[in-house]
């Protein structure tokens, strides 16, 4: 609603309003009270006049103002109102700031009008005049046309301690000027001036913005004020101070279609000229947010657009320059304490223009002393942080001079041009939110800052930027993001919106980002009611069948408030947004029914409902077919396997899928097995695709391709794809062997004619894997295990399975079972051999041919032997002179002994080897002549093998000797028999008388001792054991088993007698004690299982096969696996045939514990504690199997400073197999679980928070806590940094590294750090925590090539330029870098002139910076891409020394310039024009006119030596004046500057400066004088005419007193000063030079002419060369004058008490004076009474007060010139005094205290010849 006067009528009741309004406050607007809070609401015009009328006069502290309506108050009718009432429409005033609350409520006030009154100028005019303590909201102001003198806004002039929030400027102007321009010696000739605020001091503004309009001043000047100040002219503020500024903005007006309005640029220009000039020099600022940062001023995510134009003439030179300077951000930064400036940013143009005649040399610079961030600032005198510029604006906008040589730093002070965190940006850059994104800018309303204006938006809170694709830059506001849900799906396509363009994306995880609101001030905001989505399907992938579908589009999902612009690579995070939870939530906002490849939806706000707001993300769904097909190509449920249509067959991405087994296998073989699947379809015929029997070659392949997936595991959705079953028929790849088939006459392995055959046994489980079982047949095909039998002497041994290597065979036992299953996890996809090992039975047969009775042939013994293994020919046997001497096939009698000469061609010998069984039988010999021994003798041993037998002839007795083959064996005692009748001896040989008609039998019983060993190595028993006796052995009842001997051929029913027949009862043991073997109770070993024994009879000591079975290192007689020592473990049937020992074999309980937190690498912080990890399972080895229990820890806090404590989640124990379970407490916060050696478990302790934890490098962490569902952004320090030496990874991959994330990919073997490659995943800011994560750097290698365009001149390129990393010292940002100057081959010089990305040749090419030092930024590193360094021929080089010999400016001309065959050093341009009196001449438009005048070059190096002059001034004892440049060539004569001027440079050139110096000093005493140049001001100019008289002062040399001077001389010396090389200087006096000395004046002294003391000339009579002295009297004049406008005072005497204060020469002194009132005056229409007296004073400081009990009539008040009045007034007199400064004026009337300045503002008034100040009442 709008309000606007209509007609005259309405006038007259405005003006009637207004007329009461500020004489009677009872008429308001509509005026509401409650409890501490008055409200006023307006409605209209006359409501805004009267509340404007009653915020001048009253408290406003508890007001509440509201607009209710929007306000137009530009009409004539106003104008009049307010200019006969009111005067200006301005909230408040000095007197009585705005304190209250200003909403409103997002209305408009247009055409605010507050007009220029040169005769009355007016400070802080504004919508506010001043604020204090206020809070200012919600509306804007449009169409203003403000003036103002001195501080200016268009929302309020000055503001302290106010809240400003959501107010906005548009299209509107504001004018500010220097107060009393016409003369500004007294007066501060500074300004301050913003479109929103003149001036802010501990305020806070959010969310404010400036769109269009100007602000400008163009003042002209007489005089220059002494010292200089500040001109500040901003677009947003003036001036700034413990002030933050956050979220605020100048923008352009646009178009409704969002396009830039012609004119739309807000325009910030600030014009100055002065006439005079003065020392200090003054400041010109012009800047695109801030004018002046002064102290503790904050600006926080701000930027500009800004067009800055500021302008600075001086047209009579003096010792300082006038300097323009135009910045970005900020005009000018006091180097104080507390500013920042923070993630902001400038967009628009500068540019400046400066005039200064310096000494004799006009300077004209154009576009100087610019800043893109600020302008009169040096990197230090802020904390900047993340901010940049955009030069491009600059570059091609409003330049003064030649674009191409702009230079725009980022500090104009100091010439900085970029930091770690600021600076310039080119608009490939500038275009790009990623970058803007990595560098802290917020997209997407995620990330919380917390600053002052947090009490204002209730906390931590969000400042959104979106990019501007209209300004190319990022601004406020909010965006739409769009995406797809499927990887390689399609293409999601925000199409063109008011403020962008066309954004796409194709990866899920990174989303298409497109403003659609830019500004949020006032509603008013550039911005979009519709945006259109697309999507485009992808093509089929080719790989495909005919049947697949590929992808299709499921429709559009609106997800709203999504604060991110990327995820992490985890599509989970689509659940819930895309799937059938999300289309019941609601969030399908677009069904896609016919699936079309393209297709559009469009979000329309204007139909009412809000169809999408700012950072909705809309996803295009997509699914993919996914097909199973059976051999018989038929597509199948995966559910079942059964064949189904395939119309169902689509999916999201990332479902899990278990596949059945195809249950239609077709003709397929019975032991055909299914193995898996496979996107690989094979060429077999009849197969469809799949395979029927696949090779292990193929399988390899397929696996090696990532393209086979094992039957039973899940497969993941990824993509469209088809599915073929995989078979392997196994049987091909079991070989079986049976032993021996070789001694036969067929081919076939695994059959052995009449013996037996190996076969394989299939069969198929109910999910269709298949068991595969090796057995050992009989002939006719049983197996053994069914109740098949081998032929006699055959027994089987076991399956052997080579385990070794090709090179290094290690054939070992498998399974004793003659029908063994092979593993599950035997990897039968390759050939493994099963052998099929027997043991032979070996039959002994003996007979004699001397021993009659023992002619017939006997069974000795059986012996069972291995295959192939050597005929073992003793087994121990003889007869009375008769011996068996070997073995063969058939008995055989090799005649007498001495005759035989062991030759035998049947004989079984060591070289026989046992395949088969075998009967042997015994060949022998006789002992003597061979005839019958008339005895009859057998004898052997009950241990074949174990000893040889021999006899000795007698004639009546046997004699026969048993010798044990080693000492593991040992007699135990002889049997001796005969029918009926039996013996025992003991000794060796057995001796006893035998008779010639008996059979006799002799019997060696021999045992042999086992020892049992221990883990240690020990012997832990010596157990004696028997031939076939058991070798383990247990006790009975506690008892050790025993064996009671019978007498073993005769007599077999009767026991052996205890007492031997040659020796003492028990000299043998029998019963024979065969001690038990150690228990397992006995063998056990805490962390172990004792899982038996092993005999060296089974497996040789130390053998491979020993080695293989105990494969521990370190820790003997432990296997890794059980299952390596099962086959060889002695059982209870095992038997001792031979000497043997026992070793334990052992198990290690491989039984862990450990934290999720702990497996994620986090160990807790300085801060943080992590619950122990290092908890060690106790294991009861008492049960079979042993149980592991944990107690995990439950009391540990999360943080060291107490509080909570970690939770503990679940415990899960990990399995050998890597089966996972998950465990139930045992009810005491222990957890248990039964556990087999050799395998490893873990028992794992769940808790939250999570840990994750970032590899820093290779042994540093930095670890983090988090909640499950917290995102890594938002933890506690965010992402951190790695801090890899990263030269180590340069090494590694012979590039330059860049870090690029972090990501749960392991590294590489060895390495700390995963190397970049294509499609790696990576985590983000936005990743959310599931579980502990540990997390590794990823670095990517850069692409980047540099190179010169001088290489090929260049004798090592490397060393000029190359790729590097920057100064930063984070060890990751790379940057091209090159060398300034450089010397080619052939002796060029050639200067750098920049890098360029597209160098060509013939010069078009762009230069992105003339800095020699570029980083690259975003993805620059990694794009292949040469950068260029490119350099020209050196130019001639100007070098520009200052006064200590330093280079202050460099100039370069070429040595074909106009500069190298004409005039070096001056030319002709248009400068302004002045008349005779110095002013500037200006034309009818106002423009200065111009005239031809000679210049120098280079008025870069003028200016700085006047600015480093003028910097020394401010400490020294010295002030210096630039004159002009003299040349000193090397061994030449130095050349002035009319000498060398108007020569061409033809070489390098050093030029240094002369100057005046000119010192003053206290010479009183002249034996010790005292420094006085820092306590005078000082006007120089050189090119004064050098005459003073009582009119005007043309001294070259001025000088002020600026403080009290209590001295009697002061001398003045000037001297001309040459430089030189190596700071080398001569000095020569400079006389008859005038020196003017100037009084203190009404302040802190004047230039003005009635201030001057005295002019002298230097040099002149005594003074001494050089010199010019001034003395000064010792008593001083002082006044004191009574004025009053009581006629009756007339001829009265009044009386004065004057006071001199102690010092250190003289003590306290006071006088009582007498004033008589004796003249009449008439001054300003009044009549005044005057009276005075003067008398001589000493200098001091007085004070003087009327005696009020002589004056009771009257209430006077004294005040002296430039103080305001008092009771009393006190004043110095000093040598710095003029008269006008002595003197007391005592009035009795009140003046009104108003200067322009905030104090008071008087009119000069001359009186007397010497300038005074009155009080004027407006």
């Amino acid at each position: 609603m709008k309000i606007k006067n209509r007609n005259r009528g309405v006038l007259s009741r405005l003006i009637a309003v207004a007329a009461i309004a500020l004489c009677c406050v009872m008429v308001l607007p509509a005026v509401a009270h409650a409890e501490g809070k008055t409200e006023f609401h307006i409605k209209n015009e006359a409501d805004f006049l009267s509340c404007v009328a009653l915020s001048r006069e009253r408290d406003t502290r508890d007001w509440h103002v509201y607009l209710d309506n929007d306000i137009e108050l530009d009409g004539e009718d106003m104008k009049t109102i307010v200019s006969n009432t009111v005067k200006h429409l301005s909230f408040g005033n000095k007197e009585h700031p705005f304190r209250g609350v200003f909403d409103g409520q997002n209305h408009t006030v247009r055409g605010l009008d507050y007009a220029n009154n040169m005769l009355d100028p007016e400070r802080d005019t504004g919508f506010f005049a001043e604020t204090d303590g206020a809070t200012i909201k919600n509306f804007l102001v449009k169409d203003a046309n403000i003036w103002a003198d001195f501080r200016g806004g268009v929302i309020v002039g000055k503001a302290v301690d106010t809240r400003f929030e959501n107010v906005m400027v548009m299209e509107s102007t504001l004018h500010v000027t220097c107060a009393n321009n016409m003369l500004n010696v007294i007066t501060n000739a500074g300004f301050e001036g913003g479109l929103i605020a003149g001036e802010l001091d501990g305020c806070t503004l959010y969310n404010c913005e400036v769109r269009g309009g100007r602000a400008v001043n163009n003042t002209t000047s007489g005089v220059q004020a002494i010292g200089g100040e500040g001109l500040y002219m901003a677009a947003f503020a003036g001036y700034v101070k413990n002030s933050t500024i956050e979220y605020c903005r100048v923008t352009p007006t646009r178009n409704e279609d969002g396009s830039i309005a012609e004119k739309g640029m807000t325009d910030v220009t600030n014009k100055y000229d002065v006439a005079i000039g003065a020392l200090g020099g003054n400041n010109v600022y012009a800047s695109g947010f801030v004018g002046c940062m002064a102290e503790g001023a904050k600006v926080i995510d701000c930027f500009s657009t800004a067009k800055c134009y500021s302008y600075a003439a001086s047209y009579v030179g003096v010792v300082s320059v006038t300097r323009a300077w135009t910045g970005g951000l900020a005009g000018r930064i006091l180097s104080k304490s507390g500013n920042e400036i923070t993630r902001s940013h400038f967009a628009g143009d500068l540019s400046s223009r400066q005039y200064n005649p310096i000494a004799v040399i006009p300077i004209i610079q154009n576009d100087v002393n610019l800043g893109g961030i600020a302008a009169r600032a040096n990197k230090g005198d802020a904390t900047v942080a993340e901010c940049y510029f955009k030069p491009s604006v600059s570059l091609s906008g409003s330049s003064q001079g030649n674009p191409a040589k702009k230079k725009i730093p980022s500090f104009g002070g100091d010439g900085t041009t970029a930091g770690g965190s600021y600076g310039p940006w080119d608009d490939e850059r500038y275009n790009t939110r990623e970058l803007w994104e990595e560098h802290d800018y917020d997209f997407c309303a995620g990330t919380m800052r917390s600053t002052d204006n947090d009490e204002t938006l209730g906390g931590p809170h969000a400042n959104e930027w979106a990019m501007d694709y209209r300004l190319n830059i990022p601004v406020h506001g909010q965006s739409v993001k769009a995406t797809i849900d499927f990887p390689g799906a399609g293409t999601a396509t925000i199409e063109k919106t008011k403020l962008g363009k066309d954004q796409a994306t194709t990866d899920p995880y990174t989303f298409a980002v497109s403003a659609v609101l830019a500004g949020t001030a006032q509603g008013l905001a550039q911005g979009d009611t519709s945006v259109t989505f697309k999507q485009e399907t992808s093509a089929k992938p080719a790989d495909l069948s005919e049947e697949n579908g590929g992808y299709r589009f499921m429709g559009w999902f609106r997800e709203p408030d999504v604060q991110v612009n990327r995820i992490g690579q985890d599509n989970s995070w689509f659940d819930g947004k895309t799937d059938a939870d999300a289309v019941a939530a609601g969030k399908q906002v677009q069904k896609s029914e016919l699936h079309d490849e393209t297709s559009t939806y469009t979000a329309d706000n204007a139909k009412g409902a809000k169809a999408f707001e700012g950072n909705d993300l809309f996803i295009a769904s997509y699914e993919a077919q996914v097909l199973f097909y059976n051999v018989k190509g038929e597509t199948l449920d995966w559910k079942t396997g059964a064949a189904h249509g395939k119309s169902t067959d689509w999916y999201r991405y990332g479902v899990g899928l278990t596949p059945a087994a195809p249950a239609d296998r077709g003709n397929l073989k019975p032991t055909a097995t299914f193995i898996g699947w496979t996107t690989q379809p094979s060429s077999e015929a009849g197969m469809n695709g799949g395979y029927a029997a696949i090779t292990s070659t193929q399988l390899a392949e397929l696996k090696n391709q990532g393209a086979f997936y094992p039957a039973g595991s899940e497969i993941t959705v990824v993509r469209p794809t088809d599915f073929y079953p995989v078979y392997s028929d196994y049987v091909s790849n079991i070989i079986t062997v049976f032993e021996g088939n070789e001694q036969d006459t067929t081919d076939n392995k695994a059959l052995r004619d009449g013996v037996g055959k190996t076969n394989v046994d299939v069969q198929t489980t109910e999910d269709g894997t298949s068991v595969y079982t090796v057995q050992v047949c009989n002939t006719e095909g049983t197996p053994l295990s069914n109740g098949g039998k081998l032929p006699d002497g055959y027994r089987f041994l076991g399956w052997y399975e080579n385990k070794g290597t090709e090179g290094a065979p290690l054939e070992v036992r498998v399974s004793r079972d003659s029908s063994y299953t092979l593993p599950a996890d035997v990897d039968l996809t390759a050939p493994h051999t099963y052998i099929a090992r027997f043991e032979y039975r070996v039959d002994y047969y003996v007979r004699a041919y001397t021993n009659h009775e023992f002619t017939d042939s006997k069974l000795l013994c059986s012996v069972w032997n291995r295959y192939q293994t050597p005929f073992e020919e003793n087994v121990g046997s003889t007869f009375v002179r008769e011996n068996v001497v070997h073995w063969g096939p058939e008995h055989v009698d090799h005649g007498i002994k001495d005759r035989y000469d062991e030759t035998c061609g049947t004989r079984f010998t060591a070289n026989t080897l046992v395949v088969s069984p075998l009967n042997a039988y015994s060949h022998n010999v006789k002992n003597d002549t061979g005839a019958d021994t008339l005895k009859n003798l057998y004898a052997d041993t009950d241990f074949p093998g174990a000893a040889t037998l021999s006899d000795t002839w007698t004639s009546a007795s046997l004699n026969v000797t048993v010798k044990p083959v080693n000492d593991r064996y040992r007699l135990n005692f002889w049997t001796l028999e005969r029918d009926g009748e039996y013996w025992t001896y003991v000794k060796n040989p057995i001796e006893s008388m035998v008779r010639t008609d008996k059979k006799y039998y002799v019997r060696a019983m021999i045992t042999t001792d086992v020892n049992f060993y221990n883990k240690g190595d020990n012997v832990v028993r010596t157990a004696t054991r028997r031939y076939e006796s058991n070798l383990l052995q247990a006790k009975v009842n506690g008892v050790d088993p025993t064996f009671t001997y019978y007498y073993p051929h005769v007599n077999t029913s009767v026991k052996v007698a205890e007492k031997p027949e040659d020796g003492e009862k028990g000299s043998y043991d029998n019963p024979l004690t065969l001690e038990a073997s150690p228990t397992d109770a006995e063998m056990a070993v805490p962390g172990y299982k004792f899982l038996g024994w092993i005999s060296t009879a089974e497996v040789q000591k130390g053998s491979d096969v020993w080695n293989y079975i105990y494969d521990v290192a370190n820790d003997p007689y432990v296997t890794s696996d059980p299952e390596k020592a099962a086959p060889y473990l002695a059982t209870d049937d095992s038997k001792v045939t031979k000497c043997q020992d026992a070793y334990p074999v052992y198990a290690k309980y491989d039984v862990n514990y450990t934290t999720n937190l702990h497996r994620a690498g986090f160990d807790g912080t300085d801060k943080v504690n992590v619950p122990r990890y290092d908890i060690d399972p106790v294991i009861n080895a008492g049960t079979d199997p042993a149980t592991a229990t944990v107690t995990p820890d439950v009391t540990t806090s999360v943080y060291k400073a107490g509080g909570k404590l970690y939770k503990l989640q679940k415990v899960e124990i990990e399995l050998p197999n890597g089966e996972v379970k998950k465990l139930e407490p045992n009810g005491d916060n222990s957890y248990s679980y039964q556990v087999e050696p050799g395998g490893p478990y873990t028992f794992v302790a769940y808790y939250s928070p999570l840990a994750v934890v970032y590899h820093l490098n290779a042994k540093d962490v930095d670890g983090k806590v988090a909640q499950q569902g917290d995102m890594l952004g938002n933890l506690d320090g965010g992402i951190p940094k790695p801090t890899y030496d990263i030269s180590t990874i340069d090494a590694d991959t012979g590039a330059f590294n860049v870090f690029v994330g972090w990501t749960e990919a392991q590294p590489a073997p060895g390495k700390g750090y995963v190397a970049w490659s294509e499609g790696i995943r990576m985590v983000s800011a936005s990743t959310v925590v599931k579980a502990p994560m540990e997390l590794y750097p990823v670095y990517r290698p850069s692409l980047v090539t540099v190179r010169s365009n001088i290489d090929s001149n260049l004798a090592n390129p490397a060393l000029v330029r190359g790729l590097g990393r920057t100064d930063s010292g984070d060890q990751i940002s790379l940057e091209v870098k090159a060398v300034k100057e450089v010397v080619g081959i052939d002796g060029a010089k050639y200067d750098f002139v920049g890098w360029s990305r597209d160098y060509e040749p013939d010069g078009k090419y762009t230069l992105l910076t003339d800095d020699e030092k570029y980083p690259l930024e975003g993805s620059e590193p990694f794009e292949s891409v040469t950068y260029t360094a490119v350099y020209k021929i050196a130019p001639y080089k100007v070098r520009y020394h200052g006064v200590d010999g330093s280079v202050v400016f460099t100039a370069t001309v070429d040595s074909v310039g106009e500069r190298a065959t004409g005039a070096g050093f001056v030319h002709n341009v248009d400068v302004p024009k002045v008349d005779e009196s110095g002013d500037p001449v200006y034309d009818d438009n106002g423009n200065p006119e111009m005239e031809k005048k000679s210049v120098a070059y280079d008025p870069d190096a003028h200016s700085k030596i006047v600015a480093l002059l003028d910097e020394q001034a401010t400490s020294g004892d010295v002030r210096e004046l630039f004159l002009e440049w003299r040349y000193v060539p090397d061994g030449g004569a130095a050349k002035s500057w009319d000498e060398f001027k108007d020569e061409p440079v033809k070489g390098d050139m050093d030029l240094y400066p002369v100057t005046y110096r000119v010192a003053a000093n206290d010479t009183s005493d002249t034996e010790r004088p005292v420094a006085m140049t820092a306590q005078l001001k000082w006007l120089l100019d050189p090119n004064a005419a050098n005459t003073v008289d009582n009119n005007a002062d043309e001294a070259p040399f001025k000088a002020c007193f600026a403080e009290p001077f209590m001295g009697t001389q002061l001398t003045v010396t000037v001297k001309r000063a040459s430089y030189g090389p190596d700071a080398s200087m001569t000095e020569e006096p400079v006389n008859d030079q005038y020196v003017s000395l100037y009084s203190l004046g009404s302040g802190n002294g004047s230039f003005d002419l009635a201030n001057r003391l005295e002019s002298k000339k230097t040099g002149e009579g005594k003074q001494g060369d050089g010199n010019a002295v001034f003395d000064f009297a010792k008593t001083h004049a002082l006044t004191i004058v009574k004025k009053t406008t009581d006629a009756s005072a007339m001829g009265q005497t009044f009386r004065f008490k004057v006071a001199r204060k102690a010092s250190e020469d003289s003590p306290a002194e006071t006088r009582m004076v007498e004033v008589k009132v004796s003249e009449r005056r008439d001054e300003d229409g009044e009549t005044w009474y005057v009276g005075s007296v003067q008398f001589a004073a000493p200098t001091g400081i007085y004070t003087v007060e009327e005696d009020t009990n002589w004056a009771w009539r009257y209430e006077g008040e004294l005040s002296t010139p430039g103080k305001a009045p008092g009771k009393s007034a006190e004043l110095t007199i000093s040598s710095a005094s003029s008269a006008g400064d002595t003197v007391v004026t005592c009035v009795n009337t009140r003046a009104k205290d108003k200067w322009v300045d905030g104090g008071s503002r008087a009119k000069n008034v001359w009186e007397n010849g010497t300038l005074r100040r009155e009080d004027q009442d407006d």
